[in-house]
């Protein structure tokens, strides 16, 4: 163990190296009366700017964090993020633009902040790397007179509405009141709700849709709206106040209620929602309501700090003169970690991608309407035994390729356990497998267009039988 020993004793005198972190000495301590703005305006700095200028501007920045909520989401996770990720940029000496853009890519990385607004002492904002732009999930910016367009679409299974919303804009109050009556006449099982790119601070239209989807008047996902109080926020408020003139004290629009009451009316089952990072303020606050009132499911990157954030305050860097615009108020959205929206990546037709599953539930649904009819026959009916030979092709379909060349593989009479898909309900599941010889079954989990999903184990002979049922729709490993 000596030359543990010996390591220990070199790495007290000369291991700082070894960290990434840069060595740079303390400054002293900030108070909030430093990230006061002075007149005239600092320019910013033709040079290279040192690593300790660049230090005491990142401390200055974590500082003036504080004032976005820091006890809430999401200003906690910029106060854990921010010290880690913002010191590394003082390694070597850097231009103020470049440590502008670098500041800005740290800050929409981990968990993109757009609220969080960072420019050049020009005034150029600076644009992170990580912003992704709408178009790469198949819609530009809706434009039109209309605030909404709702059509059908056809898919193998039936048709299809899709309720395109263009823009959220208070000027369009009275336009809104069509779209009961609209919506009314729409003959289709299924509903997509197109909120790529919609911009606007009124709510009165996305709140419209989400209470005639859930059939209920209280579906405002906004729990409340807190105003920062904190020395730090109110000197950022300041900031602004003076250098741009402006400071809105009031609550941000897309957080205020809307009390109109609608009737019920006859509307699709089955919705879907697609959004992209465009999708903000009120259109942010319309998908958390209909995913959560209306049970519509998310699909697309739903980017909620749009709506969370409110008010900006200003603080100026002192050695890059670099402005940074910090929310003071924060929009309650609730717990929003499990709202479940699939992400996909740059480049997927979302409305293409929606209707393909929308094409999947309506299918579904019609499957499980048929048994509803009719009685099902016995899943296990003759022949007695069936090989991967005798298999017709669309019963070796209901398998995953990988899956059925592998359960094929394996000897006579093994048994083999997996996820069987019926479209039925879980007792006549449980009632039809119980009479199929050598199956093990346990009670199967209803999904929400009916069918059911059971795990169970059985001989791969039987497998195959069971895939030649119509009443079995998949088999998984």
């Amino acid at each position: 163990m000596r030359w543990v020993a010996a390591l220990i004793t070199v790495c007290a005198a000369g291991c700082a190296g070894w960290d990434e972190r840069p060595v740079v000495p303390a400054n002293p301590p900030l108070a909030a009366r430093d990230l006061a703005v002075v007149d005239p305006p600092a320019r910013e700095p033709a040079g290279m700017l040192s690593p300790r200028e660049i230090h005491r501007d990142l401390e200055v920045l974590m500082f003036a964090l504080r004032a976005y909520d820091p006890h809430g989401m999401p200003g906690g996770i910029l106060g854990d993020l921010m010290p880690r990720d913002l010191p590394p940029l003082a390694k070597r000496p850097i231009t103020a633009g470049e440590l502008c853009r670098l500041i800005a890519d740290r800050l929409q990385w981990n968990h993109p902040q757009p609220k969080v607004v960072v420019s050049r002492a020009t005034g150029e904002r600076c644009i992170s790397f990580y912003e992704i732009q709408g178009d790469k999930f198949g819609r530009h910016g809706p434009a039109g007179d209309r605030a909404f367009t709702l059509e059908t679409r056809t898919t193998a299974a039936g048709p299809v509405a899709v309720l395109a919303v263009n823009r959220f804009d208070a000027r369009d109050r009275d336009a809104w009141q069509e779209l009961p009556r609209a919506l009314a006449a729409v003959e289709s099982g299924g509903l997509i709700v197109d909120l790529r790119q919609v911009g606007g601070t009124d709510p009165t239209g996305g709140m419209l849709i989400a209470r005639l989807l859930a059939g209920r008047n209280d579906v405002s996902p906004v729990r409340g709206v807190h105003a920062a109080a904190s020395d730090v926020a109110e000197v950022l408020r300041a900031n602004r106040r003076r250098r741009l003139g402006t400071d809105d004290t009031t609550p941000p629009p897309w957080a205020a209620p809307v009390e109109t009451p609608v009737e019920a009316i006859r509307v699709p089952r089955d919705r879907r929602v697609i959004v992209d990072q465009g999708c903000r303020e009120a259109c942010v606050v319309t998908a958390i309501a209909l995913r959560r009132r209306a049970g519509a499911e998310i699909l697309g990157r739903l980017s909620v700090p749009w709506a969370e954030g409110a008010r900006p305050g200003l603080v100026v860097l002192p050695n890059s003169a670099i402005q940074v615009e910090i929310p003071t108020t924060t929009v309650d959205l609730g717990d929003w970690a499990g709202i479940g929206a699939v992400a996909y990546a740059p480049g997927t037709d979302l409305l293409a991608r929606a209707l393909t599953v929308m094409d999947g539930v309506l299918a579904a649904r019609a499957r499980v309407a048929r048994w509803l009819e009719h009685d099902p026959p016995p899943l296990c009916a003759d022949p007695e035994r069936l090989s991967e030979d005798q298999l017709p092709k669309a019963a070796i379909e209901k398998f995953d390729f990988f899956d059925f060349h592998r359960i094929s593989r394996l000897s006579t009479g093994r048994r083999v356990g997996v996820l069987a898909v019926l479209s039925v309900g879980p007792d006549q599941a449980a009632r039809l497998l119980a009479a199929c010889p050598g199956v093990n079954a346990t009670r199967g989990i209803e999904t929400s267009e009916g069918e059911t999903i059971v795990p169970l184990d059985a001989p791969k002979e039987v497998l195959y039988r069971l895939a030649n049922s119509d009443v079995v729709v998949r088999i998984e490993l």
